[in-house]
């Protein structure tokens, strides 16, 4: 077995700052960030699905896993990637990696479980894909009664901080458009 060769480091700032940025850029030629509409909704790939079958409009339902951060990069909750805890029984908690998602019924207009920037964005995945989707606050959890609900009390907290951001705090901080960033990977479709 030959082990790789270390890859040579940067020797200065600017050797530093020119690799990152082709490394950026053929990611981003690989990888595009697709948009969706005009307000502000957008996703990338970040793994792609198997499978010929894809999420359509006319998808009936689709279970999915997903992470939630603020766009600062704080995160807030999760459901089914392993982040949180469950009760297994007996006292015992397990990480809920794969255990659970949610299911979200895209043909129902009623139904809330996400925000309606997170179901126009998973049009078109296949099954094991996953996508950071960039959800703009008009498309955000007010279109859902802020839904999916957060099942720890750090992600209760982090909700009522989001909303504080969105409301501003009175004269201390104006209100600000901040978007959510989704990270979503569709487990099942139907």
């Amino acid at each position: 077995m030959n082990p790789q060769p270390a890859m040579a480091k940067c020797k200065d700032l600017e050797t530093c700052r020119e690799i990152g940025e082709r490394r950026d850029a053929e990611d981003l030629a690989a990888n595009p960030i697709v948009r969706i509409g005009n307000g502000g909704l957008q996703y990338k790939v970040l793994a792609v699905g198997l499978g010929d079958e894809i999420v359509t409009e006319d998808t009936d339902t689709v279970k999915i896993a997903y992470s939630i951060s603020q766009a600062s990069g704080s995160y807030m909750y999760s459901q089914g990637f392993g982040f949180n805890k469950l009760d297994a029984g007996n006292g015992k908690r397990v990480a809920d990696l794969g255990l659970d998602g949610i299911t979200v019924h895209m043909t129902d207009d009623t139904a809330r479980e996400v925000p309606i920037g997170v179901k126009r964005a998973i049009v078109g995945m296949k099954r094991g894909e996953r996508r950071r989707i960039v959800v703009p606050p008009e498309l955000g959890f007010e279109t859902s009664d802020w839904n999916p609900k957060p099942t720890t009390f750090r992600g209760e907290r982090q909700i009522i901080s989001y909303q504080t951001v969105l409301s501003g705090r009175g004269g201390q901080l104006p209100p600000f458009p901040a978007p959510t960033i989704w990270d979503v990977e569709l487990l099942a479709l139907r």
